[in-house]
């Protein structure tokens, strides 16, 4: 094996981990405060405020969308989104179970 190609290799190994660490810790804060304040404005009946959470979520889900397919384009990586929108999917009910009371 080539040691230029086998460097390479561990080079995009370590750049892909810190990417998507650094993709997972923005997106856990976006879904804290963006759960965190729907969680306030239902409790208060703000249903119209609604609209406003699901753009918020939409927003969040195109930013880590598109961090994750530039991260893996480059590296060249297959991509299954069926797989990663339902973990993104659980970390929103983890977040949002944070504020759950009891």
């Amino acid at each position: 094996m080539n040691p230029s190609s086998e460097g390479r290799r561990e080079l995009d190994s370590v750049v892909v981990n810190i990417e998507l660490t650094l993709v997972s810790i923005i997106q856990g804060v976006a879904l804290f405060f963006l759960t965190d304040n729907a969680r306030a404005l239902m409790s208060m009946r703000h249903w119209d405020a609604l609209l406003y959470v699901a753009a918020g979520l939409c927003v969040i889900f195109v930013f880590w969308s598109r961090s994750v397919i530039h991260t893996l384009t480059l590296i060249r990586w297959p991509l299954e989104f069926g797989h990663n929108f339902f973990l993104h999917r659980v970390r929103a009910g983890r977040s949002d179970s944070f504020h759950s009371p009891g």
